[in-house]
């Protein structure tokens, strides 16, 4: 053995033997300081049984389950809340211990109406596995249903007869969701006199409705309503896989039976919602649509739309846009689709029909530049933003949407101000934070930008006086000077109505507090430009000044992030390069087997709508399920769209758009086919199938193949894997060599550019 070699195995056996140790079941065990006994045995698979324990809440010591024997301490210690301690001989399963949990077991079971037979909790009821192994049986004559609270709602089934006072749903709404409107279970079992007020009733007015308390109820007593009878748990059939309904992309498993969805729950611990889901998240998908699934595509004859065959409706499409110049066809593409189906949309406009003239923006927000010029290329996109906001010391949060259009990302911020972090909030007045904020800023939308600027201001001032202080010189500083004089906040506030006094607390609070966090989320009518490049300066100004990060959580709509990535803006092509890129136009244009691109940035969605009633355009094409996708005044939309010569409707349902069409394509929805999904973080994550779309319904990539082959231009075979790994994968350079496998985990959040300099 060489010198080198020797040495390090000296400082192994160091570091082993000035570990701590401890000793379970007569094995010997290193543990780190601050973990429990049942931290170091599960670390190591040894299994200590647990019933109200939940590690994410910090709740534990209640149903005195995992006791466990330590050599010398007299009497039963519980595993989750006693220190592992250096020299510590701990059993889990002598029978002093079997003796006490089998008794646990028996008060349990006694003291409610533990019906296993018809409980939808069986195979999955923590209290039932414990039961048989510890073999205990349930009395012979049950308590009477009447002296315990039952509650159905919308969503939940609230049997409290199956209740064993855990509180872990306590836990679960006060420390994980903060919400705060589930009471902590009364008094302990053993002082019980009776009555229902000893049971977790929540505020059901004041409830949210996230379904947190299913989730991590371990017993039959909290349960989906849609699951009650539906289906045991073995035969129960679960799919990873995307929610698709805001910009967290949150991961869900789908329970199914015989191809029905019969509950979804969160994922577990992977990133980025960690378990946690919002309403929508766990029961959107199980409530019935308000409008009817399109099975077969439908044409416009004599004024009536009818019933027809795929070929028919797709013959029809391809002969009429293809009798339209390029100038005179639109598209508007809502951020329902997967980032294939996005990538083949636009690849269809730009190659196909040869416009730029597509966008998936709402109206507002697109009569300025795309969100790639305004957001993308200077915010910092950050990995984990659970993480980081929960983290944060310091948040400034600008826009509406932070709680209603990311609730999960909204409870993490409630986490943060909860454990000691100072929330700041700008915004129009329609935040849900407003209740949590030490400072809260109302003006309006367009004020927004510069009241930023007020901040920056205020940043830059500061900075310039520590600098000439400390006897720097500093270029041009008299006209620095006087451009901050006229955008410090006592201008500011005249232009505004915000305080001078609170814009100079929100700059000293983001530089003197560390780590401080700025949070985007725009809404639709939010001040898309403005807005976004006062943040980009902010966020740089910060990351200089103070090391502060930026989480970009933009417009909250679900997969816009993706939309934009693959290009579908009239100004930006895959991967974000202008379509004024001559390199980068004629890369794809090789790679689409066509001699050019339009370089001229197209219309915005709102340019659109005008162009369609002004006669500058004469057909469209609109993939999205409602005419609200797109915001303003959905008559407006609908009059947009009967002004057309011509208009195409692909969408899931037949909702308020397809009475306006003149061809109607039905597609899949969420869950009916693969694909991949970006969120608000550019983390790439799968969306899986979990069940047959209804009818002849087809994929979004199989309908514009179908065009462009009408139409001369033959593509390959555009299943999503091969779309994602022989194009996307190999034209857009942020995603070189991602593979299809790589995303089926944890996902990969693609690189973020560099923030631009301050």
């Amino acid at each position: 053995m060489s010198d080198a070699q020797t040495t390090g195995a000296q400082a192994a056996e160091t570091q082993m033997n000035t570990a701590a140790h401890i000793t379970i079941d007569g094995r010997d065990l290193t543990f780190d300081p601050g973990q429990t006994i049942l931290d170091v045995a599960t670390a190591n698979d040894i299994a200590i049984p647990t019933l109200c324990y939940l590690s994410e809440a910090g709740h534990r010591d209640v149903c005195r389950i995992c006791v466990v024997e330590v050599a010398g301490a007299g009497r039963l210690l519980p595993a989750c809340s006693t220190p592992a301690t250096a020299g510590m001989d701990v059993r889990t399963m002598s029978d002093r211990v079997r003796q006490s949990r089998r008794a646990t077991l028996e008060l349990l079971i006694n003291s409610g109406r533990h019906t296993c037979i018809t409980c939808d909790a069986l195979g999955e009821c923590e209290l039932s596995r414990l039961a048989y192994e510890y073999q205990v049986e349930p009395p012979r004559e049950l308590p009477s249903a009447d002296e315990f609270p039952f509650v159905e709602d919308g969503c939940v089934v609230r049997d409290y007869s199956k209740c064993i006072l855990c509180g872990r749903c306590w836990a679960a709404c006060t420390a994980i969701q903060v919400h705060g409107v589930v009471p902590h279970p009364s008094g302990r079992r053993a002082e019980r006199t009776g009555g229902k007020d000893w049971y977790p009733l929540p505020d059901l007015e004041q409830c949210e409705l996230c379904g947190q308390c299913v989730e991590v109820c371990p017993v039959g007593a909290l349960t989906e309503r849609t699951a009650r009878g539906a289906a045991r748990y073995w035969e129960l059939q679960r799919v990873r896989t995307t929610c698709p309904h805001c910009g967290m992309g949150c991961q869900t498993v789908v329970h199914l039976k015989d191809g029905e969805v019969v509950k979804v729950t969160g994922a577990g611990d992977v990133p980025p919602n960690r378990g946690r889901l919002c309403k929508r998240g766990r029961f959107a998908v199980l409530e019935r649509n308000d409008h009817p699934r399109l099975e077969d595509p439908l044409v416009r004859r004599n004024g009536e739309l009818v019933k027809a065959s795929w070929d028919e409706a797709l013959d029809l499409v391809a002969e009429k846009l293809g009798a339209y110049s390029p100038g005179d066809v639109a598209g508007l593409i809502a951020p329902v689709c997967t980032n294939e189906e996005a990538y083949q949309a636009q690849k269809f406009f730009r190659a196909v029909l040869g416009t730029n003239d597509i966008d998936h923006r709402a109206a507002e927000a697109s009569r300025v530049p795309a969100a790639s010029t305004a957001m993308g290329a200077g915010v910092c996109y950050t990995s984990g933003v659970l993480s980081v906001l929960e983290e944060a010391r310091a948040v400034l949060v600008v826009g509406d949407g932070a709680v209603a259009d990311h609730p999960v990302a909204g409870a993490a911020l409630r986490r943060a101000v909860r454990d000691g972090a100072r929330l700041m909030v700008l915004d129009a007045g329609n935040s849900d934070l407003g209740d949590v904020a030490a400072v809260r800023v109302t003006t309006d939308a367009a004020a927004i930008p510069e009241v930023l600027d007020g901040v920056i201001a205020v940043l830059l001032a500061n900075d310039l006086a520590d600098r000439r202080d400390a006897g720097e010189t500093v270029p041009h500083e008299p006209e620095l000077e006087a451009m901050l004089a006229a955008a410090l906040p006592e201008h500011i506030a005249d232009d505004t109505g915000v305080d001078a006094a609170t814009i100079r607390e929100i700059a000293a609070t983001l530089v003197d507090v560390r780590p401080a966090v700025v949070c985007v989320t725009l809404g639709p009518t939010d001040d898309l430009a403005g807005t976004g490049a006062a943040v980009v300066k902010l966020q740089s100004l910060l990351d200089d000044l103070a090391g502060a990060r930026s989480v970009s959580l933009p417009l909250g709509a679900g997969n816009v992030q993706g939309l934009l990535a693959m290009g579908v803006a009239p100004d930006v092509l895959p991967g974000g390069d202008p379509v004024a890129d001559a390199e980068a136009r004629q890369r794809l244009a090789d790679a689409w087997c066509v001699a050019s691109l339009p370089a001229e940035p197209g219309r915005s969605t709102a340019a659109i709508l005008a162009g369609l009633q002004g006669d500058a355009l004469k057909a469209v094409w609109v993939w999205a399920n409602e005419a609200a996708s797109f915001g303003g005044e959905t008559t407006a939309v609908r009059a947009a769209l009967e002004a057309a010569d011509f208009v195409v409707v692909q969408s899931a349902v037949r909702g308020d758009l397809a009475d306006t069409a003149d061809v109607v394509l039905p597609v899949v929805a969420w869950g009916e086919e693969d694909g991949t999904y970006t969120n608000a973080e550019r983390r790439l994550s799968l969306l899986r199938r979990v069940q047959r779309a209804p009818g002849s319904a087809r994929p979004g990539w199989w309908v514009f193949r179908e065009v462009a082959k009408r139409l001369g231009h033959e593509w390959q075979p555009g299943y999503p894997k091969a779309v994602w790994e022989d194009e996307i994968a190999l034209l857009i350079p942020a995603l070189a060599g991602v593979t299809w496998a790589e995303l089926s985990e944890y996902g990969l959040c693609w690189p973020a550019p560099a923030p631009v300099p301050a």
